[in-house]
Protein backbone atom coordinates (compact mmCIF):
# COMPACT_ATOMS: atom_id res chain seq x y z
CA UNK A 1 0.00 0.00 0.00
CA UNK A 2 1.50 3.68 -0.97
CA UNK A 3 0.09 6.29 0.87
CA UNK A 4 -0.04 9.93 -1.08
CA UNK A 5 0.16 12.85 0.83
CA UNK A 6 -2.94 15.14 0.52
CA UNK A 7 -5.61 16.47 2.90
CA UNK A 8 -6.87 13.03 3.41
CA UNK A 9 -4.52 10.84 2.97
CA UNK A 10 -6.45 7.70 3.67
CA UNK A 11 -9.13 8.51 1.45
CA UNK A 12 -9.94 5.91 -1.45
CA UNK A 13 -8.49 7.98 -3.85
CA UNK A 14 -5.31 8.58 -1.50
CA UNK A 15 -3.78 5.22 -1.07
CA UNK A 16 -2.78 2.79 -4.01
CA UNK A 17 -2.08 -1.07 -4.32
CA UNK A 18 0.12 -3.05 -5.45
CA UNK A 19 -2.14 -5.16 -7.88
CA UNK A 20 -0.74 -8.29 -10.14
CA UNK A 21 -2.20 -8.67 -14.00
CA UNK A 22 -5.46 -10.13 -12.82
CA UNK A 23 -6.28 -7.09 -10.40
CA UNK A 24 -5.44 -9.45 -7.14
CA UNK A 25 -3.40 -8.53 -4.56
CA UNK A 26 -0.40 -10.27 -5.26
CA UNK A 27 0.14 -13.14 -3.65
CA UNK A 28 2.83 -16.27 -3.15
CA UNK A 29 2.73 -19.66 -1.52
CA UNK A 30 5.26 -20.39 1.81
CA UNK A 31 6.68 -23.93 1.18
CA UNK A 32 10.18 -24.60 1.40
CA UNK A 33 11.63 -20.83 2.35
CA UNK A 34 10.44 -19.28 5.84
CA UNK A 35 8.06 -16.61 6.26
CA UNK A 36 10.55 -13.90 5.43
CA UNK A 37 12.21 -15.15 2.37
CA UNK A 38 9.52 -15.93 1.20
CA UNK A 39 7.75 -12.24 1.67
CA UNK A 40 11.03 -10.74 0.24
CA UNK A 41 11.00 -12.74 -2.68
CA UNK A 42 7.27 -11.57 -3.48
CA UNK A 43 8.29 -7.78 -2.91
CA UNK A 44 11.50 -8.38 -4.97
CA UNK A 45 9.50 -10.06 -7.89
CA UNK A 46 7.05 -6.77 -7.87
CA UNK A 47 8.76 -3.90 -6.50
CA UNK A 48 12.22 -2.58 -5.12
CA UNK A 49 10.94 -2.60 -1.41
CA UNK A 50 13.98 -4.51 1.01
CA UNK A 51 12.06 -6.03 3.85
CA UNK A 52 15.03 -4.79 6.45
CA UNK A 53 13.83 -1.37 5.13
CA UNK A 54 10.00 -1.65 5.68
CA UNK A 55 8.19 -4.85 7.43
CA UNK A 56 5.21 -5.87 6.14
CA UNK A 57 2.38 -6.13 9.33
CA UNK A 58 0.48 -9.13 9.38
CA UNK A 59 -3.10 -8.27 9.61
CA UNK A 60 -5.55 -10.64 9.17
CA UNK A 61 -5.37 -14.77 8.54
CA UNK A 62 -8.11 -17.07 7.15
CA UNK A 63 -9.22 -20.45 7.23
CA UNK A 64 -11.96 -22.48 5.73
CA UNK A 65 -13.07 -25.44 7.55
CA UNK A 66 -12.61 -27.72 4.97
CA UNK A 67 -9.32 -26.76 3.56
CA UNK A 68 -5.77 -28.09 4.30
CA UNK A 69 -4.61 -24.10 3.15
CA UNK A 70 -4.73 -20.98 5.38
CA UNK A 71 -4.35 -17.43 3.91
CA UNK A 72 -2.36 -14.90 6.04
CA UNK A 73 -2.49 -11.01 5.30
CA UNK A 74 0.42 -8.91 5.21
CA UNK A 75 0.49 -5.06 4.44
CA UNK A 76 3.08 -2.70 4.06
CA UNK A 77 2.38 0.62 4.26
CA UNK A 78 4.65 2.94 2.38
CA UNK A 79 5.08 7.14 2.10
CA UNK A 80 4.59 8.31 -1.94
CA UNK A 81 7.36 7.46 -4.05
CA UNK A 82 9.03 5.22 -2.53
CA UNK A 83 7.67 2.38 -4.28
CA UNK A 84 8.86 1.49 -7.74
CA UNK A 85 7.30 -1.29 -9.88
CA UNK A 86 8.72 -4.18 -11.90
CA UNK A 87 5.63 -5.99 -12.68
CA UNK A 88 1.89 -5.39 -11.70
CA UNK A 89 0.33 -1.75 -11.34
CA UNK A 90 -0.46 0.71 -8.41
CA UNK A 91 -4.42 1.50 -8.54
CA UNK A 92 -6.75 2.88 -5.99
CA UNK A 93 -9.32 0.90 -4.29
CA UNK A 94 -11.92 2.68 -6.57
CA UNK A 95 -9.79 1.06 -9.74
CA UNK A 96 -10.40 -2.54 -8.94
CA UNK A 97 -12.73 -4.87 -6.95
CA UNK A 98 -11.45 -6.04 -3.41
CA UNK A 99 -13.21 -9.24 -1.70
CA UNK A 100 -14.90 -8.14 1.72
CA UNK A 101 -12.60 -9.70 3.57
CA UNK A 102 -9.60 -7.82 2.17
CA UNK A 103 -11.45 -4.92 2.60
CA UNK A 104 -11.77 -5.43 6.13
CA UNK A 105 -8.33 -6.00 6.83
CA UNK A 106 -7.18 -3.17 5.35
CA UNK A 107 -9.70 -1.18 7.18
CA UNK A 108 -8.80 -2.06 10.82
CA UNK A 109 -5.37 -1.41 10.42
CA UNK A 110 -3.36 1.55 11.98
CA UNK A 111 -3.80 4.52 10.07
CA UNK A 112 0.16 5.30 10.64
CA UNK A 113 3.04 4.99 8.48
Amino acid sequence: MEVMHSFDRYGPDNTRYVIDDNNDFISKYISVKDVDETIQDLLYEYTNIDIRLYYPKLVDFFHEASSSECEVVYLLKLPKDVISLKKGKLLTSQQFKTEDKYGRAIRKTAKSI
